[in-house]
């Protein structure tokens, strides 16, 4: 259905959300400097709804579908991102040992094996495994009551995040066990639900969503990663190693959005190819910009006052993101490693 007619506001949300997670870590590197009393590194809060969003348009893709079988659902999502992620994989892991290679210093199979596995950057390929094997359950579910299926999902979704939230800002502990809802099912289910959902009042839920998204992203900006505003299992001793932020301000502000960009009359028909065309690269992109920023950062530090390294993040993260994009596109168009690439 996707390739045969595109839906351009989701393209618009995938292009928005990959600009979204370069930022995020280019401006990781913010480190201590700070810009009118507020830390650089806060700044990457504003993007934060990236992973989100790409999980919600995947959620309204995917649910309500009918798959030939599980099998073949698996087969062709694992196809589309499991052969890049191999391919891309050695670039990275090639620039995170690079220093060792010039200072004649012995690399141990455990640091290639840690840095496919586990290297901070690349977890979000592994979150993407794991939602692909979810889907045909929430989607039989979903199929068996289009109208309460996905909002009992979105409901629990929300409950589990400030029950949680609850717990941990009050230090406490449950034996309920409700992070099922949480990762990834919830933000899956919920871009299911707000791309099928027809508001009556749009210019409404315009306005509304548009003072939402100011008004979270201000509170992430200024709170940063606190407990009290934010939810992300990684930092919990639960064995769970998930970025992705499931606190009920950073679900207010990814649905806020959603919701901006599919009512908002944007007409941006002038630029609608190179919209699509780096929404069809997003995965590559994703890939392709972590190499790009170790080969930047990894041997350009970043220093000087807060203004000028807001700055320097800032032209940084348009140079990783446009020189991702033109190297995916280049590979794209190359016999073989096209297929390769991460272009859709």
């Amino acid at each position: 259905m996707y390739k045969k007619e595109r839906i351009y506001y989701f393209d618009i949300l995938k292009a928005l959300a990959i600009f979204g997670v370069v930022f995020i870590h280019v401006f990781a590197l913010g480190n201590m400097s700070q810009v009118k009393g507020i830390p650089i590194v806060n700044f990457k809060e504003i993007f934060e709804f990236a992973v989100p969003i790409f999980l919600m348009v995947t959620g309204a893709l995917l649910l309500n579908r009918d798959y030939e079988s599980i099998s073949s659902f698996l087969k062709k999502r694992f196809k589309r991102i499991i052969p890049p992620y191999l391919f891309w994989i050695i670039f990275i892991i090639f620039a995170l040992v690079y220093p060792s290679l010039i200072n004649h210093r012995a690399i141990h199979i455990s640091t290639i094996y840690t840095n496919f596995f586990m290297f901070p950057l690349t977890w979000y390929f592994w979150l993407m495994i794991s939602a692909y094997l979810m889907i045909p359950i929430i989607n039989a579910f979903i199929k068996s009551d289009s109208e309460n299926g996905p909002k009992y999902l979105v409901i629990m979704f929300i409950l589990s995040s400030v029950f949680y939230q609850f717990l941990i800002s009050v230090k406490s502990y449950t034996f309920m066990e409700l992070r099922f809802f949480l990762m990834p099912i919830g933000y899956l289910s919920l871009g299911y639900l707000l791309a099928n959902y027809d508001f009556k009042r749009k210019n409404l839920v315009l306005i509304v969503s548009v003072l939402l998204f100011a008004i979270t992203s201000a509170i992430k900006v200024i709170y940063g990663q606190s407990p009290e505003v934010t939810l992300i299992f990684a930092n919990i001793p639960l064995g769970q190693a998930s970025f992705i932020d499931v606190g009920i301000v950073k679900i207010i502000q990814a649905c806020s959005v959603f919701l901006i960009i599919k009512y908002l009359p944007l007409k941006l028909s002038k630029i609608k190819k190179i919209i699509t065309s780096i929404s069809r690269s997003s995965y590559g992109i994703y890939l392709v910009h972590i190499f790009v920023f170790l080969l930047i950062f990894n041997y350009t530090p970043v220093q000087g006052s807060g203004t000028h390294v807001f700055l320097t993040l800032l032209i940084g993260t348009f140079v990783v993101f446009i020189l991702s994009w033109i190297i995916v596109l280049i590979a794209s168009k190359i016999p073989y490693i096209n297929k390769l690439s991460g272009y859709a």
